[in-house]
């Protein structure tokens, strides 16, 4: 468990220190802690495809940073930590497990700088404990109030293999939260 603990510290420091490399020679930063909702789709087994798994899922608590450039190309760091729920579970188990996942993501921005801002990204990521590959697919709705707070609507879908058992994984999240310009 202490192994586990130190990883996940390790991880966030490197996301830390990207986020420091990448952030010169954007125009505009931006972060975001978000609460939201998330749910893993059922997916079939590779080694069984008549097994299908019913995961998990539950709230979920998110922080993005990210750093737009003029031209619209944008540069994302994401971490979030999922608590699942297992519905079989009677009654329902409340938490069965905690989940982080941290995200290195490229996209373009519509609208930078503006009140309105849309985002699509995709790159990888990374599921902590199960050290799990993911691709993210996040979507964001971002409207500022005046030059420096706004609100964001995220969403993100990850695609991923898990090892053992061999699993194909797709995990739907819908997160809302203040965004702040720096």
């Amino acid at each position: 468990m202490k192994y586990k603990k130190s990883l996940c510290a390790i991880l966030f420091f490197i996301l830390l220190g990207f986020s420091n490399l990448f952030a010169t020679g954007f125009e505009e930063h931006i972060l975001t802690p978000k609460f939201g909702f998330f749910a893993c789709i059922p997916t079939s087994s590779l080694d069984d495809p008549k097994n299908t798994e019913h995961w998990p899922l539950g709230p979920s608590i998110d922080f993005d940073a990210k750093f737009n450039h003029k031209s619209g190309f944008s540069f994302m760091t994401t971490a979030n930590i999922w608590v699942t729920v297992d519905l079989n579970a009677k009654p329902p188990a409340i938490p069965v497990a905690g989940l982080l996942l941290t995200n290195v993501l490229f996209g373009y921005t519509h609208g930078v700088s503006q009140n309105f801002e849309f985002t699509i990204a995709t790159g990888v990521g990374l599921a902590v404990p199960f050290l799990v590959p993911t691709i993210p697919l996040h979507f964001d709705f971002s409207y500022f109030f005046n030059e420096k707070y706004g609100i964001t609507v995220t969403l993100i879908n990850h695609f991923g293999i898990m090892p053992k058992p061999v699993a194909l994984i797709d995990f739907a999240q819908l997160s809302i939260g203040a965004s702040f310009r720096l």
